[in-house]
């Protein structure tokens, strides 16, 4: 399961609709519980890395990924209206869907600037 969270989180880098954050914590929850050296390595991952181990400290994660990851809804959400065809309801599910990520992003709570550069 934490290969597979892990594998969604690297696609969300590319695709809109999916929170690489997220889908990165869970895998590390996963890796933490079936396979310690996995989950070191990614405690140790150059991009991965200090976003885990910031949430496994203090249960937040860095400004700058909570800006990237509500910025990349938004603009993902943009390019999906354009592309959906004229139907209500294709609209209003993005909107419910898009507000509902955009709610919770922007309730996750971030790491104040000045801890963000020591890490």
């Amino acid at each position: 399961m934490g290969w597979v969270a892990l594998a969604l989180g690297v696609l969300g880098i590319f695709l809109p609709l999916l929170p690489t954050t997220p889908l990165v914590l869970l895998a590390a929850f996963f890796f933490a519980r079936g396979s310690r050296r996995t989950h070191i390595w990614l405690l140790r991952h150059r991009h991965f890395g200090a976003i885990v181990r910031e949430w496994q400290r203090h249960r937040r994660i860095p400004k700058p990924a909570k800006r990237t990851a509500i910025g990349l809804v938004c603009v993902g959400f943009a390019v999906s209206f354009i592309f959906v065809p004229n139907c209500a309801y294709g609209y209003v599910t993005l909107i419910v869907i898009g507000s509902a990520l955009l709610v919770f992003l922007t309730r996750l709570p971030t790491t104040p600037d000045s801890a963000g550069a020591r890490n």
